[in-house]
C-alpha cells in the first residue's frame, strides 16, 4: 500500500530518508507546540487579560516566522515583553527556549500540515487516551503484547470503522464507548455562517445544542485562539474555534493559512525557478498550473463564488539566480512595481524566463490559465530574438 503523505512533530527528524524510504511528502505539524502551549498557559497564567496578550503574541511569532519575516529573536522580545509572567515563562525557558532554533529553520523551509490534520491528530490521541487508560490492573501497562492487542483490536479498528460510511450495521458498533464520532474540524463545518460575529478581537459563536448561549473566542484567525468552551480549557482545538478562524479568512479579516502559503511558494518556486531542461521545465510548469487551477476551481466552489473572484498573490521567489558552468540553476523573476516583465539580467546570454502577472478578475478562465504559464525563451534560429511559448 502507498503511503499518502507523512507529519512529523520533530524539527531534529531526518526528513530525506523518510523521504527516500516511503516516496511521498513529508510535512511538519505544530499541533505538538499549539497543543502545549495552550495547556500551559491555561494552567500557569489565570490573568485572563494577560492570558490572551499572550497566547496572541504567541501566534504572531509562529505566523512571522513561517512568512519568513523573523527568528528566534522573536521568542526573545517574546519574554522579554512579558517577564512578569514567572511560571509560564520558567517553563517556556526550560523545555522549548533549547530548541527554538532548530524550530525556526524548519518552520521557515518545511511544508506544513493543515488545521484539518492537526484536528485529525488531536482526535487520535483523544482515542488513545480513553480507550489505553482504562484498564484497572495498571501493572498490564508494561506489556508489549498487551499494547499490540489492544492497539489492533479496540483502538485503530474502531479509529478507521468512525471513517466509514457504513459503520452503523456493525452491532458493536451500537456501543456508546466505541463511538468517536467526527473531529472538531468536521464539527467545524457543520455550524452556520450566521452564528458566527466577529467584533474587534473576539468572536461569538452560538452554541449548537442550545441556542440561547453562545461561546467567546479571544483572537480568532490567530494561530492560537482561545475560546471558553469546556474543550477548548483542556488545552484542545475546538470546533468553535476552527469555524472562527474560516469565516475570518473568508471575509479577509484574518490572512490565508500558513499550509497556503508555503504551498503557493513551493508553486511559486516551480514555475520561476525552472529547470535548465526543456521538457522537464515544460512538465513541472504544465503541472503547476494544473495544481494551480484546481486548487482554485475547489476554493471557489466552497466559498460559493467565482474562480474570477479569487485574488492569489504569488510571493516571490526565496532563492536567487545561480549560475553554474554557464547554466542557470535557479531561475527567477523581477518584475517592476507598474507590471511589466523585467529579466533578471537583460544584458546576459543566458536563457531568460519571464512568467507574467496574473490578469485580473474581469478576464476569462483561459486567459487567466495561458497568462500564467507564459516563459520566454531564446530562438534557436536568431540568438538575438526571443520566441514566447505558451502552454
Amino acid at each position: 500500500m502507498a503511503v499518502g503523505w507523512l507529519h512529523y512533530d520533530d524539527p531534529l527528524t531526518d526528513v530525506r530518508t523518510i523521504r527516500e524510504v516511503f516516496h511521498c511528502p513529508v510535512l511538519i505539524t505544530i499541533w505538538r507546540i499549539r497543543h502545549a502551549w495552550h495547556k500551559n498557559l491555561l494552567d500557569k497564567c489565570s490573568d485572563f487579560e494577560k492570558r490572551s496578550m499572550m497566547a496572541k503574541r504567541l501566534g504572531n511569532v509562529i505566523s512571522s516566522i513561517c512568512r519568513g519575516n523573523g527568528g528566534v529573536e522573536l521568542f526573545e522580545a517574546f519574554l522579554e515583553d512579558f517577564v512578569d509572567c514567572f511560571s509560564f515563562l520558567d517553563y517556556f525557558k526550560a523545555l522549548w527556549f533549547p530548541r527554538l532554533g532548530a524550530w525556526t529553520t524548519v518552520l521557515k523551509s518545511t511544508p506544513l500540515a493543515t488545521a484539518e490534520v492537526a484536528s485529525a491528530i488531536e482526535s487520535y490521541h483523544h482515542l488513545l487516551k480513553v480507550r489505553l487508560l482504562n484498564e484497572a490492573d495498571e501493572s498490564i501497562y508494561q506489556r508489549a503484547d498487551w499494547l499490540v492487542h489492544k492497539l489492533g483490536t479496540k483502538v485503530h479498528s474502531y479509529y478507521w470503522l468512525d471513517g466509514f460510511s457504513g459503520k452503523d450495521t456493525f452491532s458493536r458498533y451500537w456501543r456508546s464507548e466505541w463511538k468517536n464520532g467526527p473531529n472538531q474540524w468536521q464539527q467545524g463545518l457543520q455550524i452556520p455562517d450566521s452564528d458566527i460575529v466577529i467584533e474587534d478581537n473576539c468572536a461569538k459563536v452560538v452554541c449548537q445544542k442550545d441556542k440561547e448561549r453562545s461561546h467567546a473566542i479571544v483572537n480568532p484567525g490567530s494561530e492560537l485562539s482561545l475560546c471558553d468552551c469546556s474543550w477548548s480549557m483542556k488545552g484542545n482545538l475546538c470546533k468553535h474555534v476552527m469555524k472562527s478562524t474560516k469565516v475570518c479568512r473568508h471575509r479577509g479579516l484574518a490572512p490565508p493559512s500558513l499550509a497556503l502559503l508555503r504551498y503557493y511558494q513551493t508553486l511559486a518556486n516551480v514555475v520561476h525557478c525552472l529547470p535548465s531542461d526543456s521538457v522537464v521545465c515544460d512538465h513541472a510548469v504544465a503541472v503547476a498550473v494544473s495544481v494551480r487551477t484546481q486548487l482554485e476551481t475547489l476554493l471557489s466552489a466552497s466559498n460559493g463564488c467565482s474562480p474570477n473572484t479569487l485574488d492569489f498573490k504569488d510571493p516571490q521567489p526565496t532563492s536567487e539566480p545561480r549560475i553554474e558552468n554557464g547554466t542557470c540553476a535557479s531561475r527567477s523573476l523581477a518584475c517592476s512595481d507598474g507590471g511589466n516583465e523585467v529579466p533578471t539580467n537583460e544584458d546576459s546570454g543566458q536563457d531568460m524566463y519571464v512568467c507574467k502577472k496574473r490578469k485580473s478578475g474581469g478576464a476569462s478562465d483561459e486567459d487567466e490559465a495561458a497568462t500564467s504559464t507564459q516563459i520566454m525563451q531564446p530562438s534557436h534560429r536568431s540568438p538575438g530574438k526571443r520566441m514566447q511559448r505558451s502552454f
